[in-house]
């Protein structure tokens, strides 16, 4: 008799808990059971986020620069998530409003901050050796790289600055170098913790930043020394933003977004410059002249064998030199390899998969129908809406704030009473080019038809296709008068071309 039916017989209670008990094991998760056919046994389980870069350090940074400096692959990557994010730069729309329930946009209000900040945003880093969009793209492009980047925002006078435009404002871009990984301390030099640099409070908040004075690589004496306090100097955390990559809570500084691919594009760069090696050897064509072994050779064909056998190919040539029992063959190669292309593809999938990046843009195969690229088109857009969203929230708008501020307190921008002050410093940036056309009509078609059912507005359709509303507008009363078509200037029927013809 059945074991279970007996305990049921003798205690249904005791048949139920064990059968409760036996459904809890089954429900554990497969990936929970190590074996020695199962899942590796990963190295660190507990580990913190912070105690998992203390490993990596600069290791992963050091090998997207390499990547980014030597393969063409990864800088088609950063160059598409760059192009995604920012564009050609970003477009800054201020959105000031008048108070009140009906509040509309201010319009000189609105002209005024505008005109400010393009004379500003011509040269607003203390170097003055980047524009305003291209330190959109190097901030960027630093920020997907390295993991992290860093904004030193400089208010007012500041000892030996002078401010570019009349708003006393200007930006410090630092790179991840300039904060040491090996600075650790534990309340001992400042009463707070400092973990990679980084100080913070009880609440492990940021409360200030410990920079190299220099940049660590500028000579090959500093890199590589373990930072101390006299090497370095201490900004307050609310005169830094830290442009941060992460992955887990908790982490104090930030990891590329080729962490998780960088193995693979390494893989991908050696075996492209493996192919390419045998695909030239390939291309030189080579012979050898072989040689039975029961052929009777004399001396002076021996002595023949001994010299130099090489000679050149050219057409029609016929061998009329070879010795009794040789014979021509040519050395066949394998290479170009006919599989290499589609296991590349499905290499670079992975690759797209692991940053986010669309496979069409960096493969530059665009070979699928309207509906396969649409739907990629689709499945790439919140992604790079999300990670542009968390760019501006990081870079953009801490930056416009203080500009907007200074502005303020500098007497360069009027504030009249019926402004809504909550609304002062209040921008829509937005990514320059706009969303990306596969069908110019249909697209078009589609807005059209959003515009008309009352589901978008037609300035918002003109902020995403990369526009300026107020300038389309301006545009638009100075073109002349669309006439209206006529039957002889609509363009004939297929029937009528076809009988003029």
């Amino acid at each position: 008799m059945d074991l279970e039916k007996i305990i049921r017989t003798i205690s249904p209670e005791w048949a139920y808990k064990r059968a409760k008990a036996d459904t809890r094991v089954q429900r554990i998760y497969d990936a929970g059971t190590l074996g020695h056919h199962q899942h590796k046994d990963p190295l660190s389980p507990n580990f913190s986020a912070d105690a998992v870069l203390d490993h990596a350090r600069s290791n992963l940074r050091n090998w997207a620069r390499y990547l980014d400096e030597n393969h063409d692959l990864a800088v088609g990557i950063l160059d598409s998530l760059t192009d995604a994010v920012v564009g050609s730069g970003l477009v800054w729309e201020p959105m000031v409003k008048t108070g009140g329930r009906q509040g509309a946009l201010h319009k000189p209000t609105n002209d005024r901050l505008r005109q400010l900040w393009n004379r500003y945003w011509e040269y607003p880093e203390v170097s003055r050796e980047h524009t305003g969009h291209q330190i959109e793209r190097l901030i960027c492009r630093s920020w997907l790289r390295d993991g992290e980047v860093f904004v030193h925002h400089l208010e007012g006078r500041v000892s030996g600055l002078q401010h570019w435009s009349a708003v006393p404002y200007s930006l410090e871009l630092l790179e991840a170098d300039l904060l040491p990984w090996d600075l650790i301390d534990d309340r001992v030099q400042t009463g707070n913790k400092i973990i990679h640099g980084v100080e913070k409070g009880a609440w492990q908040e940021p409360l200030a930043y410990w920079f190299f004075r220099e940049h660590p690589g500028n000579s090959p004496l500093l890199s590589g020394i373990t930072a101390s306090f006299q090497d370095l100097t201490r900004v307050r955390a609310q005169d830094i933003s830290h442009i941060k990559f992460v992955r887990r809570l908790g982490q104090t500084r930030g990891v590329t977004v080729l962490h998780a691919v960088i193995q693979r594009l390494d893989d991908l760069k050696d075996l492209e410059e493996a192919e390419r090696i045998a695909a030239k050897v390939a291309a030189s064509l080579t012979a050898a002249i072989t040689k039975s072994v029961d052929a009777d050779l004399g001396a002076e064909d021996i002595d023949s064998v001994m010299a130099d056998r090489s000679f050149y190919m050219k057409p029609g040539m016929v061998a009329d030199s070879l010795l009794p029992g040789e014979d021509v063959s040519v050395i066949k190669s394998e290479r170009p390899n006919p599989d290499l292309i589609e296991f590349r593809a499905d290499q670079l999938r992975a690759v797209a998969s692991g940053t986010g990046a669309s496979y069409s843009t960096i493969s530059k195969r665009y070979d699928g129908s309207y509906s396969s690229q649409r739907q990629e088109l689709v499945e790439n857009q919140p992604q790079f809406e999300r990670i542009r969203s968390y760019f501006c929230e990081l870079f953009a708008k801490p930056i416009w704030d203080r500009f907007v501020r200074l502005a303020v307190t500098s007497g360069q921008l009027p504030t009249p009473a019926l402004l809504d002050f909550e609304s002062l410093s209040a921008v829509n940036v937005r990514q320059s080019g706009g969303i990306p056309w596969i069908d110019p009509q249909k697209e078009v078609q589609a807005d059209l038809a959003a515009i008309q059912g009352r589901l978008t507005s037609r300035r918002e359709i003109i902020r995403k296709r990369g526009g300026d509303p107020d300038l389309i507008d301006a545009e638009i009363e100075l073109d002349p008068p669309m006439q209206p078509e006529t039957e002889n200037d609509a363009p004939p029927r297929a029937d009528e071309s076809d009988e003029a013809a």
